[in-house]
């Protein structure tokens, strides 16, 4: 929710006063991660790794991808949106996705983000729309990072395809019903939207 919140400000224009919350976002997420291992183990160290390696992978992925599509986004927002996209991406593969495989899932968020952020479809259908599909995609990429690039688990470890089923089924399954459970939320917010640019262009 909290990226979801920044997003919007990014793309009303504001994020030139963004750059200092981000950071301590993302000081807090490291925290945030490490703590919910519930001990001080063995994996703190590479859940931390993860925490700040994939968010750095993340910006310069969505940067990388900004500058060969010539976007014309100023690089400071390209950073921003790509730490966002590469702390949503690790979190579910902190603990069991080890480096570089990480920083492969960060940078991956960032650079697939960027193209689906920029899209035409996705820019038409409006700042909302926009920032929850982008957060999606990142989601959906640090979702499927254990069953493919997991350690000893992993597609890339086992070599067994049958492991990608459950996430796979899972993640459908749980879009579907958001899409669902939010469709009345979004038209409301549309016919909204649209009375609001009708009584302003009167």
């Amino acid at each position: 929710m909290a990226a979801f919140g920044i997003g919007r400000l990014l793309e009303s224009g504001t994020w030139r006063s963004i750059g200092g919350p981000v950071l301590l976002l993302w000081l807090g997420f490291v925290f945030w991660l490490a703590h919910l291992e519930g001990a001080i183990d063995e994996y703190i160290p590479r859940i931390v790794i993860a925490a700040v390696l994939a968010p750095i992978a993340g910006a310069v992925g969505w940067l990388l991808v900004d500058l060969l599509r010539a976007s014309g986004q100023h690089p400071g927002r390209s950073l921003v949106f790509g730490v966002l996209a590469g702390m949503v991406a690790i979190v579910p593969g902190a603990v069991t996705v080890s480096f570089p495989w990480s920083l492969l899932v960060g940078a991956l968020a960032g650079a697939v983000g960027a193209l689906v952020h920029g899209a035409r479809g996705v820019v038409a259908a409006g700042v909302a729309t926009r920032c929850a599909v982008t957060i999606m995609v990142a989601t959906a990429i640090g979702y499927f990072a254990p069953p493919v690039s997991g350690d000893t688990v992993g597609f890339l470890f086992s070599a067994r395809i049958g492991g990608l089923v459950p996430p796979a089924t899972a993640f459908v399954a749980v879009a579907l019903l958001s899409l669902l459970a939010s469709a009345p939320l979004w038209i409301l917010l549309r016919r909204h939207a649209t009375r609001v640019k009708e009584t302003t262009d009167r």
